[in-house]
């Protein structure tokens, strides 16, 4: 199993399949932590598709340092 920095590390030299299994691993999370923040199903699933969806397009931005996990929910608030 790739580890998060290697999965990284190749969707930014172009594999862009392989940011699936980031979305995989960290879907139900951030689906949970939308969810209390914004109450309404609905509301959360669009939040955490949007979350991922900017965490792709500002990938390049995460430095490596800290957890991915934490970066993703710091970079991509709920507040949308």
């Amino acid at each position: 199993m790739l580890s998060d920095d290697q999965i990284i590390r190749r969707a930014l030299k172009g594999d862009n399949p392989v940011f699936r299994e980031l979305v995989r691993r960290y879907e139900k999370g951030m689906f949970r932590l939308a969810l209390r923040m914004l109450s309404r199903r609905e509301d959360a699933e669009d939040a955490v598709q949007e979350a991922f969806l900017r965490s792709y397009q500002n990938l390049s931005a995460y430095s490596g340092e800290g957890k991915f996990q934490a970066w993703l929910r710091r970079a991509c608030a709920f507040a949308a």
